[in-house]
């Protein structure tokens, strides 16, 4: 009969390992998920930076043009008031 119990005892002991190691697989699954959405929001941020960056970079260089061309910040201002932009 003590075989029995011990068989027992065991199995319990068995489910509960298995009970616990789901709630730690469980734990673990949700922490990659939001290990994968902040990756996410922060890929999606550095993009966006990229692009500003970018465009910064092409304004400069068409000031840049328009300085060895002899263009003043004036000069663009009255053509953009002219055409009806307003700074």
């Amino acid at each position: 009969m003590p075989d029995v119990y011990i068989s027992r005892a065991g199995m319990e002991s068995k489910q509960l390992d298995e009970k616990f190691t789901q709630t730690e697989m469980g734990g673990l699954q949700s922490e990659i998920t939001k290990v994968q959405l902040e990756a996410k929001i922060k890929d999606d941020r550095i993009i966006e930076l990229e692009n500003k960056i970018q465009t910064i970079v092409d304004n400069l260089s068409t000031i840049t043009e328009l300085k060895a061309k002899g263009i003043t910040s004036e000069m663009v201002d009255k053509v953009l008031k002219r055409k009806g932009y307003k700074n």
